[in-house]
């Protein structure tokens, strides 16, 4: 039998499958999924509003993903936003357009996806708009967060900080070129496995980072943080983002750069580009610090903040002018 495809299924029976999936859970949603507008009674604590936005042949592709893999990075891009300025998500709604060749199947996986990231990392679903696209699928969502503590911002480096990050760079970008030569989506999220010529050990947690990223909160690292910004498009592009809004120049240090071994033997199997993957691709989702504390275990040192200027010292001992690059959109590619 074929899938009923969601033509079949009307809009009405979608809107009650969203309405099963993410009942009022929080005693501050006052009125959830189905009616006009959402009703939430906010805490007496600063708010915090992000949004995200995942096209379809722009921030995903289906030969690639799942639709469960779709739902559960949408949220994610969304609660690391949050987190970067040390806050807490709360609430969410989540636009969701879809092509009329979907079928029901891919829509309920889809659910599935949003339901376990909003739930690991304790977002209320609370309502959002459903609507049908000619082609492509677009994804989008808005959270609301809390921060009870001082919100960081990217505008508080100064010269003497030193920046840490949260984690490795670049495994995403690994896992996202090994997609292309697996040329298929990976059910990671079922424990799917390959048989290749290279360990799957050794690239299950590339593939992972890209497709469904496990977002660390900063706010576990007791220390004070004059900036931050979570590295979603390229340590490059996004350190050039903190040090304009903060009026500084950076200086990073190549051998403190964090690469795992799964990255290295990855990248001399495949002959991918280490050092563009660390430094200029992105969806890590991974957080930069500017801190003038000692840091706790865990960070990752990389570099100082200076007067003016974007240099990074090579292992060679020679000083290199590094430009913001990484993904832009509007860029050419």
């Amino acid at each position: 039998m074929n899938p009923r495809s969601l033509r079949q299924t009307g809009e009405l029976r979608l809107l009650e499958l969203l309405r099963d999936r993410f009942p009022p859970e929080k005693e501050s949603i006052i009125i959830g999924i189905g009616d006009d507008a959402a009703c939430l009674r906010p805490p007496d604590e600063n708010l915090l509003i992000t949004t995200d936005t995942m096209t379809e042949e722009i921030h995903f592709s289906m030969r690639y993903f799942t639709a469960y893999q779709v739902g559960y990075k949408l949220v994610v891009s969304n609660v690391s936003d949050i987190y970067a300025m040390n806050g807490e998500p709360l609430w969410a709604v989540v636009n969701i357009t879809l092509p009329m060749d979907w079928d029901l199947e891919r829509f309920e996986e889809l659910l599935e996806g949003i339901q376990d990231a909003s739930q690991k990392y304790g977002v209320s679903i609370v309502g959002g708009d459903l609507s049908t696209s000619i082609s492509k699928a677009t994804f989008s969502m808005s959270i609301v967060g809390t921060s009870k503590e001082e919100i960081v911002r990217r505008d508080g480096a100064r010269t003497g900080d030193r920046l840490f990050v949260t984690g490795p760079l670049g495994e995403a970008s690994m896992g996202h070129e090994l997609l292309k030569r697996i040329n298929r989506p990976i059910r990671i999220e079922a424990s799917e496995r390959l048989k290749l010529q290279i360990s799957w050990d050794l690239i299950e947690p590339l593939l992972r980072r890209f497709l469904m990223p496990e977002l660390v909160n900063p706010s576990v690292f007791a220390m004070k943080k004059n900036a931050m910004i979570d590295i979603s498009d390229g340590l490059y592009i996004d350190l050039y983002r903190l040090c304009t809004e903060s009026n500084v120049g950076a200086r990073i240090y190549e051998e403190r750069l964090p690469v795992t071994e799964q990255m290295r033997r990855v990248s001399e199997e495949f002959g991918i580009d280490l050092y563009r993957s660390v430094t200029s691709a992105g969806e890590d989702y991974q957080y930069l610090i500017a801190s003038s504390d000692t840091p706790p275990e865990g960070l990752y040192y990389i570099g100082d903040i200076v007067d003016e200027g974007f240099s990074i010292i090579k292992s060679t001992g020679e000083t290199e002018e590094i430009t913001p690059e990484g993904y832009q959109h509007f860029a050419d590619s």
